[in-house]
């Protein structure tokens, strides 16, 4: 922990390359050669014997505060939120997730994504896995201010130390079923097989596609 001057310590290391991560609350949290979270950090290397010095600079966060209601503008309850970022994967635009964390909404709809750096950001809301048992849900991923399509979705300015209040207006879609068989290699029918399904760009690791 730093003290009053912001200096640390840290002692009886074994030697190798370490990512030193600084954080704080109402900060964005970084590492040691970033500026930016999309930043690559840079690793500290440590040999026996060694002291090494180093400064960090912390930029003050700022938070969203995203509200979900239905068409009715009633507060939506589990929906996760999610505060994400343009980037450039594969030499294509993807949305990637700008923090580690998707809150649920709590009973008044809302949620605050904190320790988020300056910048522009897309939000969006869907039900929380929770809420996708039966009966499913029939509002897909809806992103701010009421779309379910990324190209008519708009950014949400953040700025340093300061909160930002949207509302995101969730839009139904209509669901679909999947019927089919399972089969032994011998072709005879599997009694009491179980089948599930994972949307790929739920996990978001790839990012999702930007058409523009």
């Amino acid at each position: 922990v730093s003290d009053a001057q912001g200096r640390f310590a840290l002692g009886g290391l074994v030697p190798g390359a370490y990512d030193v991560v600084a954080s704080k609350a109402g900060y964005v949290r970084l590492s040691y050669g970033q500026r930016r979270i999309f930043e690559p950090p840079t690793a500290l290397t440590v040999v026996p014997g060694a002291t090494l010095s180093l400064s960090m600079t912390l930029p003050r966060s700022g938070v969203i505060v995203a509200t979900v209601v239905d068409a009715s503008g009633e507060p939506l309850v589990g929906f996760e939120v999610t505060a994400l970022r343009r980037r450039f994967e594969g030499g294509r635009a993807v949305l990637a997730n700008a923090g580690p964390f998707q809150p649920l909404t709590n009973d008044r709809g809302e949620v605050r994504l904190f320790g988020l750096d300056a910048g522009e950001y897309y939000v969006s809301a869907r039900p929380g896995a929770h809420l996708l048992r039966n009966p499913p849900r029939a509002e897909g991923e809806t992103f701010f201010p009421g779309t379910l399509l990324v190209d008519g979705a708009r950014t949400v300015s953040v700025s340093a130390g300061v909160e930002t209040t949207v509302v995101i207006a969730a839009k139904t879609q209509r669901l679909a079923n999947i019927t089919g068989s399972i089969f032994d290699s011998a072709g005879a029918p599997v009694m009491d097989g179980s089948v599930s399904m994972t949307r790929q760009e739920s996990n978001r690791t790839s990012g999702v596609p930007l058409n523009r």
